[in-house]
This record gives structure tokens, sequence and C-alpha cells, in this order.
């Protein structure tokens, strides 16, 4: 018992230094990428605030020359512009006063159903954080201010690098193959020999042979498929119940149901269970009896609706309470509702 408590702690140990493991990780992922995105940032304010103050100083030299400065626009919003001060000088001329106030409309792109996918987060295991942060490393290390860059376009690149960091993330997470490549050839071999016609008797023997084998190996691997299931959901989870739920592939249908409560009839296939439960809540549902309660009914109406309770109702439900169960609001236990 003390080997198995031990064993216990230092599990718990060893999951609790995982997290702390993994939460230090990311922190560090997260540092790394803000102070490489503030040093960029950074160069970057002092590179404008020097252009800025060139522009300033010999911005009066501009006087009386076919040059002047403008707000910096994207080369669609200009021309947008140039079609709309045509249309500006035209209203003008026609003695109305008119401006161009906007020009432009940003518009967000809407998920579509058919190609929008849940994906799951590339960066859930430390394997994934690891090469993610080498390879987003290296990509901001060839970020480099061109002279035809600007703010918007400069922070386009560290995106993309971002975006093309996370897509080169190889996930470590394969999809378990319950049927080893063993039984697969058996069974590649098994059918080969089906459809072969006719077959000679060693054929024959063999495909027996391969019968009786292939089942073998069925049989072995799913139970290795069980153990390894249960195992991992001991060893992540702690918990033997989720394991066999995530192994129960069958799906809970109602086997049978009672044709009417006077019958002693049960339908058992799924038209007739649909059916049969189909015509009792139609009728339940058009019982006479809901034409008769008023619409505003008061305390005594209510209690001359119901019906009052059987000895013979009140026995049966006595009798099929569960020993050794917790008193209810009264404190008096189940066993001795049922002494007689």
């Amino acid at each position: 018992m003390e080997e198995i408590m031990n064993l216990l702690r230092n599990m718990q140990e060893e999951n609790r230094q995982m997290k702390q493991d993994m939460a230090d990780m990311k922190e560090d992922i997260k540092n790394t990428i803000n102070s490489n995105i503030n040093q960029k940032f950074k160069c970057l304010e002092e590179k404008n605030k020097i252009l800025e103050n060139k522009i300033q100083k010999n911005k009066k030299k501009l006087e009386n020359t076919p040059y002047y400065i403008k707000e910096d626009y994207p080369p669609e919003i200009l021309n947008k512009r140039k079609e709309l001060q045509i249309q500006l000088e035209k209203e003008r001329e026609q003695g109305k006063m008119a401006f161009i106030k906007g020009s432009y409309k940003l518009d967000k792109t809407k998920k579509s159903r058919a190609t929008y996918k849940n994906r799951k987060p590339p960066l859930t295991n430390e394997e994934n954080a690891r090469q993610y942060l080498e390879v987003l490393k290296e990509g901001v290390l060839e970020l480099s201010w061109q002279e035809h860059d600007n703010i918007e376009s400069y922070y386009k690149k560290i995106e993309s690098t971002v975006i093309q960091s996370l897509s080169s993330v190889n996930s470590t997470e394969t999809s378990k193959n319950i049927i080893s490549h063993e039984t697969k050839e058996m069974i590649k071999r098994r059918a080969e020999l089906q459809g072969k016609h006719p077959r000679s008797k060693e054929e024959k023997k063999v495909l027996s042979d391969l019968y009786k084998t292939t089942n073998k190996l069925l049989k072995k691997d799913y139970e290795k498929h069980r153990m390894d299931t249960i195992e991992e959901n001991l060893r992540k989870k702690r918990s033997q119940k989720r394991a066999y739920k995530q192994l129960d592939s069958n799906k809970t249908w109602v086997q049978k149901l009672k044709t009417s409560q006077s019958s002693l009839r049960y339908t058992e296939t799924r038209t007739d269970i649909v059916k049969t439960a189909t015509e009792y809540y139609r009728e339940l549902y058009s019982c006479q009896i809901y034409d008769k309660i008023p619409k505003n009914p008061t305390e005594t109406e209510l209690v001359q609706l119901v019906e009052s309770f059987k000895e013979i109702e009140i026995l049966k439900k006595i009798v099929a309470l569960k020993p050794e169960k917790s008193p209810g609001p009264d404190g008096i236990p189940n066993e001795a509702s049922r002494m007689r």
C-alpha cells in the first residue's frame, strides 16, 4: 500500500512539474516575441521621428514650387480620390458646397460554413512549442526595414512570419491505428484467396488457416488497444470510467416498448417503437381533461382536478423504496417506512 501511495505522489509531483514547465515555456515564448517586436517598433519610431523632423525643417522650401506634402494613403484610396475629384469639381461649378469626406470602407471577411474548420491550437505540447519558437526566431532575424516600407507593410511582414511559423509546426499527435501491420497483411492475403476461383485443396487449407490466424490477431490487436487506452487514461486523467466511455462505440437505443398499459405485447423494431411512442404522446396531449381546466383556476378547483392517491399506489411505492438511503426532510429512513 505504501508503494502505491509513493507512486501516486511521484506521479502527482511529475504532473505538477510538467505543468509548471509548460507555463514557464509559454511565458518565455511570449516574452521573446514581445521583446523582438518592441525592438523593431522602437527602431521604426526612431526612423519616423527623424523623417518627421526633416520634413518639418524643409517644408517651407517647397513653397512656390510644383511639389507639395500630403498624407500617406494607399494607392487604392488615391485612385478613388482622383475619380471623386472630377465629380467634386462639377458639383462646385454648379454652385454647390461639396467636399470629399471619406472614400474607403473597411470590410471584414465572413466565415464560410463550408470552409471554416475549428482547428486545435498547434502549440499543444512541449515539442510543438519548441519547434515554433525556433522557426519564429529564424523568421524574425530575417526581417529587415526596406526603403519603400511603412509601418503597415512592416507589420504585415511580422504577421506573415508568425503565421508561417505556426503553419510549419508539425503536430506530434497521430491517429491511433488499432489493427497492426501484420494483421493487415493477413487480411489482404485472405482477400486475395477469397477472390480466386477455383481454389485448389492446398489453397482452401491455407484460406482456412488464414481465417483462424486473422481472427486471433484481430482479437489480440483490439485487446492491446483496450489496455493501451485504459493505461493512457489512468496515467493522464486518472480515470478508468473515461477509458471505458472512450472504448464504448455502441449507441444506447430503446430495445423494446410496451404497446399499451393494459397489453403485454412489446414492439422491438425501430419503426414500431417510434410509432408507439408517437401515438402515446398524441393521445396524452389530446386528452379531454385539458378542456375542463379553467383559464385562471383557484386552489380549490386545482385540488378537484387532481385525482387522489389510492392506497395500493402508496403501498407499491413504499415497497419499492431502496434501503440504506439518506432520509428526506422529514428525517424518516426508508427502513422505517417499509416496516409493518
